[in-house]
């Protein structure tokens, strides 16, 4: 989450944007609060304004929760180029919204999403996301899951395994408006 997040801040600045907004999951998640936490600190590490209104948290991490976020982000009157959603069913809910309201992607606000969701290189634009290591994910926790079943000896204390990310630059991002 934390390389993700950072990735995607590095990115959206190296476009020009420097002032990006976070639709974030649910803080009752720990995906939510490490994700929110890590964009803070991604946004704060580059120098970047990382006010208040920037942050909108989502009460799930749906596609109408990302709608609604948008909505409030829309009628805060931040001023954002870009907008960093907490997971892919966020980011469509905000691609959705912002086409409603006549905004552009990449255009007018750029967006990038978590997760890499199936089919989301297929959106037009083809959506920016994180990717994650989803099928070493499955292979880890398969192995993990085949110890315990053969009753292997415990190791003393959780497992941790940190894995790579990778960003998936699509069409849903680009330089802001000004900087072009």
């Amino acid at each position: 989450d934390r390389s993700g997040m950072r990735l995607t801040v590095e990115h959206l600045a190296g476009l020009g944007h420097q002032q990006i907004a976070h639709l974030a999951g649910p803080q009752d998640t720990s995906t939510g609060r490490e994700r929110s936490s890590a964009f803070r600190q991604a946004v704060q590490g580059l120098g970047l304004s990382a006010g208040r209104g920037q942050i909108v948290v989502c009460s799930a991490y749906t596609e109408a929760a990302g709608a609604e976020a948008t909505r409030r982000l829309l009628r805060s009157r931040e001023k954002v180029t870009a907008i960093v959603c907490g997971n892919d069913l966020i980011a469509l809910g905000a691609l959705a919204v912002l086409e409603e309201s006549g905004i552009r992607c990449p255009d007018d606000m750029s967006i990038v999403g978590f997760n890499n969701m199936a089919m989301v290189d297929r959106l037009t634009p083809p959506l920016t996301t994180v990717r994650l290591p989803l099928q070493q994910i499955g292979e880890l926790s398969a192995r993990l899951l085949l110890r315990e079943i053969e009753g292997a000896p415990h190791t003393s204390g959780a497992v941790q395994t940190l894995l790579g990310v990778q960003l998936a630059v699509r069409g849903t991002t680009g330089p802001p408006r000004g900087a072009r």
